[in-house]
């Protein structure tokens, strides 16, 4: 977790250091139902946090980064990676919404 309740956590003890400029991928709750998640090249975790505080998130969470980092919209990448036109390897982790009214078949209900 990076933020509760608004609040940044203490994140100077993550195994993943702090202060590393590194690529990372993040899913925040800004309130029910309104969700960002991102992909950011080359950030410190510091940074990450500060530009989710930003946005507004209640909640924030760090997942997996590095070359596997990935972002997908409907689909889609948003982001490029080194795995991309390399194949694809398993991941150890993700976060998935699956169906909304607001899209539109076969991505929605």
């Amino acid at each position: 977790a990076l933020i509760e309740n608004g609040v940044a956590l203490d994140i100077s003890r993550n195994k993943l250091s702090h202060n590393d400029v590194t690529m990372r991928s993040v899913m925040g709750s800004i309130c029910p139902y309104h969700h960002i998640g991102a992909a950011y090249g080359f950030s410190t975790l510091a940074q990450v946090v500060d530009n989710l505080l930003g946005y507004g998130c209640e909640i924030a969470y760090n997942l997996d980064g590095g070359r596997s980092s990935m972002l997908l919209f409907m689909g889609n990448p948003v982001n490029k990676t080194a795995f991309i036109n390399k194949g694809w390897r398993g991941l150890k982790d993700m976060v998935g919404f699956i169906t909304s009214d607001l899209v539109p078949a076969p991505y929605g209900k």
